[in-house]
């Protein structure tokens, strides 16, 4: 029998499945474009820490070791946006990937710890929205909605590749064209 937070794992994932293969179908758009995008929320509120270290315009001022730990931890983002990158190319290629490729982010136990961490700042919302500005709630909360996005993104298996809905309609809709100039 499935424990509470397996059961909660699990649900989440079905959700991000079922948003991520209506996307691919819709617009040709995979899983591994969505969990780039949480990559980029998260290197987005890094940036911000790192400039607020030259520059300050959050409310507390990012000291240089914290800077240093971010630009380690940027770095690692860099690394799964381009594991992301390279999974999606062997997809539209048709190609095998090695399953160690991708395999060391499918963790339900870091899904579910990024869950928890997403929990806590959502606990903390109001108390964030009462002492902070708007901007110090994104950069505070964030990285956390980003690899939450990640995480559980690129643990969707993907469809097979197919032309999206888009596609399909501006090639009816070039083709109509086409048919109407040689006319």
């Amino acid at each position: 029998m499935k424990n509470i937070p397996e059961i909660i794992d699990s649900a989440i994932l079905v959700v991000c499945t079922r948003i991520s293969h209506a996307l691919q179908r819709a617009v040709g758009l995979t899983n591994y474009f969505i969990a780039k995008v949480g990559v980029g929320i998260s290197a987005l509120t890094l940036f911000a820490d790192i400039t607020n270290y030259f520059h300050q315009f959050l409310s507390d001022k990012s000291s240089l070791s914290y800077v240093m730990l971010l630009l380690f931890i940027l770095y690692t983002l860099v690394y799964r946006s381009l594991a992301c990158a390279k999974a999606e190319d062997y997809l539209w290629s048709g190609k095998v990937l090695k399953p160690s490729e991708i395999l060391i982010f499918k963790n339900r136990f870091v899904r579910l710890l990024w869950l928890v961490f997403l929990t806590c700042d959502v606990c903390l919302l109001p108390y964030r929205l009462h002492k902070y500005p708007l901007i110090d709630i994104f950069d505070k909360s964030g990285f956390s909605i980003g690899l939450f996005i990640f995480y559980y993104f690129i643990a969707v298996d993907p469809l097979p590749p197919g032309t999206s809905k888009v596609k399909e309609f501006f090639s009816l809709k070039k083709q109509a064209v086409a048919v109407q100039d040689n006319a």
